[in-house]
């Protein structure tokens, strides 16, 4: 599938608007977490209000990297760059609500979903090269 140049440039844009969207959202969970800190706000709700914004933000993130086009997703990063901005709080306020055991889970596949990522954007940089 070939794109026209203005099929691109709108797709740059959405990518652009998820990016800038999911990441303000994900510095209101960290804005949160600093109100939890200084007590200003109730753990148990402060934590359900992170987990509920984290409900938004990772499946959007991630489906909108996966309706993309195909052949760009090894260049369409910038998408998935919220779910690494919003996964710790999301983590801390799972464990804060009674969760370990699924915030371990969501961790471990945080980790290693950044570092399959990683591995992906490199090798598609090699070839470009």
């Amino acid at each position: 599938m070939t794109m026209t140049r203005d099929e691109l440039a709108r797709l740059a844009r959405r990518d652009a608007r998820i990016f800038i969207v999911g990441s303000a959202a994900a510095l209101v969970t960290y804005l949160v977490l600093v109100l939890i800190k200084a007590d200003v706000l109730s753990t148990r709700h402060a934590a359900s209000v992170i987990v509920v914004i984290s409900a938004i933000v990772v499946p959007g993130c991630l489906s909108w990297w996966l309706i993309g086009p195909r052949e760009l997703r090894s260049q369409r990063y910038l998408v998935l760059a919220p779910l690494g901005l919003i996964s710790g709080p999301l983590i801390y306020s799972l464990g804060e609500l009674g969760a370990e055991g699924f915030a371990l889970v969501l961790s471990v596949s945080f980790g290693i979903g950044a570092a399959i990522a990683a591995g992906l954007a490199l090798n598609a940089r090699r070839r470009a090269d």
